[in-house]
């Protein structure tokens, strides 16, 4: 019976901080569709390694060929945060970007000069890493471009295994108006539905 009970309690200790740390990858960052200048940046422009040119081109499709001559115009960025260190590769040409500028977009994780990929998406113009975390990597906003007078932004999530869009919003230009407004917001109600039921706790 004591036997019995001592593992229940040490099975307990090991779902506590499990538990916790699940949980601490759905937090939404306060405000962050008011605020996306918050963001640590890009991190440093770099030329990108040569085992993420080669995967990226070996999974082109449509145009396998152009995607050599694309892989030339690509941007990279290294960017650290504390022990980790994420390779954000932007695509370039036509067979990478609209011409809009929205762009493929790869995020890969350096484990001592093996890349592993983290994120792959697209519609991407511009980005920025957070400063919260999700399961030890640093939350990320993408941003679109979808007319002169709007914008779309999306707010993605380290899981665990990859990243993943937790959710998103719209930003608008009113003409006339020097300000911008935001539209179709599903981070705010993710936010309000986590405080309602951290007051109920």
């Amino acid at each position: 019976m004591k036997m019995k009970r001592f593992s229940l309690i040490a099975l307990g200790w090991f779902l506590i901080p499990c538990m916790a740390h699940a949980r601490t990858g759905q937090k939404v960052p306060p405000q962050v569709w008011e605020n996306t200048v918050t963001y640590v940046g890009k991190g440093t422009h770099v030329a990108a390694p040569k085992a993420i040119l080669k995967e990226i081109v070996a999974r082109s499709h449509g145009c396998p060929e152009a995607a050599q001559e694309s892989a030339k115009t690509f941007d990279a960025y290294s960017f650290r945060s504390k022990a980790v260190r994420l390779i954000v590769v932007k695509g370039g040409g036509p067979c990478d970007c609209s011409p809009t500028g929205n762009c493929s977009f790869w995020v890969y994780r350096d484990l001592g000069g093996r890349y592993v990929r983290v994120l792959t998406t697209s519609m991407v113009q511009e980005f920025g890493f957070l400063k919260f975390e999700s399961h030890s990597l640093p939350d990320i906003v993408v941003r679109s471009h979808g007319s002169a007078f709007e914008s779309g932004a999306r707010l993605l999530q380290f899981n665990g295994k990859k990243y993943a869009k937790r959710c998103s919003w719209d930003i608008v230009f009113r003409e006339g108006s020097e300000e911008t407004q935001v539209e179709n917001n599903t981070c705010e109600a993710t936010t309000v539905k986590q405080g309602t039921s951290a007051e109920k706790r």
